[in-house]
């Protein structure tokens, strides 16, 4: 369940504050969890920051920072952490792109949104990257945005992108023993 997997990889950044993987992970869950109501952007914001301060050249860590600070309000900051993601080559664009769109669009800047939105379409088909989590980041945008109903707006069935476990492929990976305790992975 979404509650258990954000419990354990809490539990996990608080007794391993150093291991920056489960800062990641933790900041992600609380940010992106598919159920609002178990989201705490807040709590994300200082998971993402001890990750960003941990590995200050790692574009994961940016790009959980940004997407922290979007859920928690923060508009501007979440466009700089973002920006600093893509300029570290962060290997998947589309999310990123899609909460710059966000973004932008809250802080009324509609044009700077539609060209970031239009920019993760173009990254997820040239990359043929699809899936349930970033299919919801482009439907969330494309609500906010107001083009949900264009053609080009079905939701993203498909392979799951292989850059970017999702918190259920994450969770498996750590009951499974796979979560490498200490090291600091992207």
């Amino acid at each position: 369940s979404f509650r258990k997997a954000i419990k354990t990889m809490t539990q996990l950044a608080g007794d391993s504050p150093d291991v920056t993987r489960y800062n990641r992970a933790a900041s992600w869950y609380l940010a992106t969890c598919p159920r609002e109501d178990l989201r705490n952007p807040r709590k994300a914001v200082e998971f993402a920051k001890k990750a960003v301060e941990r590995e200050l050249r790692a574009g994961v860590s940016w790009k959980r920072l940004g997407v922290a600070q979007y859920r928690a309000g923060d508009f501007r900051e979440s466009i700089a952490a973002l920006n600093k993601s893509r300029e570290l080559n962060c290997a998947e664009q589309a999310a990123s792109m899609f909460f710059l769109a966000t973004a932008h669009w809250k802080l009324g800047e509609q044009e700077q949104a539609r060209k970031c939105y239009d920019q993760a379409l173009h990254w997820m088909e040239k990359n043929k990257r699809e899936g349930e989590e970033l299919g919801r980041f482009r439907h969330e945008a494309a609500e906010l945005l107001g083009i949900a109903g264009e053609p080009d707006q079905t939701d993203a069935p498909g392979a799951s992108d292989k850059n970017e476990k999702s918190p259920t492929e994450e969770s498996e990976e750590k009951s499974n023993g796979k979560v490498q305790h200490g090291k600091n992975e992207s």
